[in-house]
């Protein structure tokens, strides 16, 4: 593959999520699709660096997704903690990982914490999180400099870090979705919209990767800030609609068929 010859370092970050993803496709909706972009597609290109002449350093962006659900245990997760993906996106996040490992290259494995995109989200995958749930905030460009800083740092390589905002980014989902919602202009939404199905998602253990890596610079005021900004007027256009898009995202709520009734 010529995007891979001659390179110091290939950075993967192309997979097929379970919501939000670029491709329009669901991975848990087409786990076929899923696992040929996923793993197969990970497959060729460690294949690709394999036989390239000058072997690039590989890293691989993984998913705090790959413990399953632990809110019934103490946290914080640690990069020791067994896996137990219960998602097609998180098996084939294990699987990545361990051909990563096997591939005889020199690799790291960066497993992110909850990261989004700075636009306006209309997705039925807000609903996913019970709001009891902990999860474990990191801003999008905080994730860029620790992938930076993994290719420049020699005792990053060989292992696995957790890559989360930190201690001030540790919240229940029931925080989170308020200030996201809020920094859109929707406002937050009623309590039975959202699961009440455990999450895989928690709070992680990030001192040594803080240590290596000297990434942790901002929190979710810094992204409910960047949203605000990148929304621009477009916001206030939002509050003004605010009853007619709450409707319309509380009927992609999976409850909604039990409770139609309820007040918006």
């Amino acid at each position: 593959m010529a995007a891979v010859r001659d390179q110091e370092a290939v950075v993967h970050l192309a997979f097929v999520l379970p919501k939000l993803s670029m491709t329009g496709v669901n991975s848990e909706d087409r786990p076929d699709f899923a696992h040929e972009v996923n793993v197969d597609g990970t497959q060729n290109l460690l294949a690709a660096a394999q036989a390239s002449p000058q072997l690039p350093g590989f890293v691989f962006t993984s998913s705090l997704h790959v413990y399953g659900r632990t809110h019934h245990l103490p946290p914080p997760r640690r990069v020791s903690d067994p896996v137990a993906p219960v998602e097609h996106y998180a098996r084939h996040k294990v699987m990545c990982e361990e051909m990563v490992k096997r591939s005889g290259l020199r690799w790291a494995i960066l497993r992110l914490g909850a990261s989004m995109p700075i636009r306006l989200i209309v997705d039925a995958g807000v609903f996913d999180v019970p709001l009891d749930n902990r999860i474990e905030y990191v801003h999008g460009r905080d994730v860029a400099l620790a992938l930076a800083n993994t290719l420049q740092t020699e005792g990053a390589w060989g292992n696995t870090w957790l890559i989360g905002g930190g201690p001030a980014c540790q919240l229940l989902y029931r925080d989170m979705a308020r200030q996201v919602l809020d920094a859109f202009g929707v406002g937050m939404l009623p309590d039975w919209a959202f699961s009440t199905e455990p999450f895989s998602t928690d709070w992680l253990d990030t001192v040594e990767s803080q240590r290596m890596l000297r990434f942790q610079r901002f929190t979710l005021q810094n992204y409910v800030v960047d949203v605000k900004a990148a929304l621009g007027l477009k916001r206030q256009a939002v509050i003004a609609l605010r009853p007619l898009i709450r409707r319309h995202l509380l009927h992609l709520s999976p409850n909604y068929a039990h409770h139609h009734g309820a007040a918006t």
